[in-house]
């Protein structure tokens, strides 16, 4: 059958392939220094494993040789231009890695994009076999594995065989910010997952990153696992998602499951999930339906085949969804062992509406049935199409709001359309993000001045970090303050 596009206009670009940059013989003076103690290292695409030492000048060429010589407080410095990966597996990171308060910095040059390409990787396509693990990156471009105190910014992993950045084993402060991992999954029809966080690691921190165009390879790509951002932690706390943007994903936005086969192992304490969107998954990269993906924007749980572990317990707040393929939240306990949620001030727009019937998908803005102890607060759905469906069977509810059909009780009953935001155009939130790496300013499903939205939602239960003016928050994703 005909695939019909998305509402919401054309896509973010993708980002440009840089050129290697020519090699300096002095640093500039934008160069940021290492914390106190530690050493600066330079990586460039025209450096030298073998003949470099590190130095601005003579740089090495890859980022496993610089990391083999790192120690706690070091910064490595990438240059801009294209890190073009060839054999069978990528780069690895393992062990070491930095302590606490001293972590080992891997960052890009200010100014500059390094890109690790994987489109010349040629990994075994054998099962299971292309899979990191402590020995290999496998089809990877960039894998870290028991590597402790480590933080990347400002890289983009693409065009990966299996996916984009793979994170395993124990990795304790792990920071994540201003990457891009974008159009992986090549190598069979199912895997392509832009970052992935497994195994055990506290206080790890996703901020401010992009992950778009990652999917299946092959003509009969279904996607299944190729969700922009896939965290399954066990036994973690202090997990921290905030400020990313994830669209036209194969299968899922954000994925959280867990793997681990132990029953009612508590594997983990709940991800503080803030400030981030999530928008057209569920669909190729030219904004086309994918038939064998979920589509959800934001999937908050799951067990994996074998597992019998808890899961769940996040804290959601501040989210937009928009133009997901099947429903913009879901708590996805369909397989029991669900813990309970927090969902306060989050917005779902046009969610499910560009399905087809004939594919089996409902459609919803917010799926929340497995857990009676879940709170949900302050909540939007909003569409202007006919389907905007909330199925909610388990769960505490009040303070929602839900156009055309009521979705709790107001006295007076609030009724709100579009006039209430001050935009419904995506254009900006699709935009580049601040020099600082924060989200794009944008009118999009922001209340707009005399929104009846304003000043309607509950302080009850309220997170802390959800500001507000006046005597009550609003309603939705951003606080008009």
């Amino acid at each position: 059958m005909p695939t019909r596009r998305l509402l919401l206009g054309a896509g973010l670009g993708l980002v440009a392939t840089a050129a290697a940059p020519r090699l300096l013989k002095s640093p500039p003076p934008a160069s940021p220094a290492a914390p106190t103690g530690g050493k600066v290292c330079h990586v460039a695409p025209g450096g030298s494993d073998e003949a470099g030492d590190g130095s601005f000048g003579r740089p090495f060429a890859s980022l496993p040789r610089a990391y083999a010589a790192a120690e706690p407080g070091d910064t490595i410095l990438m240059r801009g231009g294209t890190y073009g990966l060839g054999g069978p597996s990528g780069w690895l990171l393992v062990g070491h890695g930095g302590r606490p308060g001293r972590p080992v910095r891997i960052e890009s040059l200010p100014g500059e994009t390094p890109v690790i390409d994987g489109s010349g990787m040629r990994p075994p396509t054998g099962r299971n076999l292309a899979w990191a693990s402590r020995r290999q990156a496998g089809g990877f471009p960039l894998a870290l594995w028991d590597a402790p105190h480590v933080e990347l910014r400002g890289l983009t992993v693409c065009n990966g065989p299996m996916g984009g950045i793979h994170v395993n084993g124990t990795h304790d402060g792990l920071l994540v910010e201003r990457c891009v991992t974008r159009d992986n999954g090549w190598l069979n029809d199912e895997h392509g997952v832009g970052l992935g966080l497994y195994g055990v690691g506290q206080a790890n921190t996703v901020r401010n990153c992009d992950s778009h165009g990652n999917r299946g390879g092959g003509p009969a790509a279904t996607g299944g696992n190729a969700d922009g951002f896939q965290i399954a932690l066990l036994e973690s706390t202090g997990t921290v998602v905030s400020g990313n943007r994830s669209w036209r994903n194969g299968d899922d936005g954000f994925d959280f499951f867990v793997t681990s086969p132990r029953e009612d192992d508590r594997s983990v304490t709940g991800y503080l999930v803030d400030g981030n969107w999530s928008f057209e998954n569920g669909c190729h990269a030219d904004g086309t339906l994918n038939a064998g993906g979920d589509g959800v924007g934001f999937k908050l749980g799951g067990r994996r085949q074998g597992s019998r572990a808890r899961y769940g317990g996040h804290t959601v707040t501040r989210c937009l969804a928009w133009c997901n393929k099947v429903a913009g939240f879901d708590d996805n306990g369909y397989n029991g062992g669900t813990e309970p949620h927090t969902v306060f001030n989050n917005t779902a727009f046009n969610n499910g509406c560009n399905t087809d019937r004939a594919l089996g998908e409902p459609g919803f803005a917010y799926i929340f049935q497995h857990h009676a102890r879940t709170r949900l607060c302050n909540n939007i759905a909003f569409a202007t199409e006919p389907r905007n469906e909330v199925r909610i069977r388990l769960a505490y509810e009040s303070h929602n709001a839900r156009n055309r059909t009521p979705w709790n009780s107001f006295a007076p009953v609030l009724s709100f359309d579009a006039s209430d935001f001050a935009s419904l155009d995506d254009r900006e939130a699709r935009g580049p993000r601040k020099p600082d790496g924060a989200l794009p300013a944008t009118a999009f499903l922001r209340p707009s001045a005399a929104s009846r939205l304003g000043g309607r939602g509950t302080g009850t239960g309220l997170p802390a970090h959800i500001r507000y003016d006046g005597a009550y928050p609003d309603l939705g994703a951003i606080q008009t303050i």
